[in-house]
């Protein structure tokens, strides 16, 4: 589940006075959030300090090599 920023923000300030996964979404029914995906949110944040995405966490984008660019127009022209 994604979710929102406030989510995370509210997750996170309630985390640090106590509140447990099964807390939260027993708090929050309207929310729709599961026992397993706010106990890994929490998980993250005790293990990073932060909710936030690790920077360049994703597929790795492709080089760009003027070469290949090229070669690749060179055989297609």
């Amino acid at each position: 589940m994604v979710f929102s920023d406030e989510d995370k923000i509210l997750m996170k300030s309630l985390y640090l006075k106590g509140y447990t996964a099964v807390r939260l979404t027993n708090k929050f029914p309207e929310k729709s959030w599961t026992k397993h995906d706010v106990h890994k949110l929490l998980k993250k944040l005790r293990d990073t300090g932060t909710v936030d995405r690790r920077p360049d966490s994703g597929r790795p984008r492709s080089e760009k090599n003027i070469c290949l660019i090229c070669l690749i127009f060179q055989i297609f022209c």
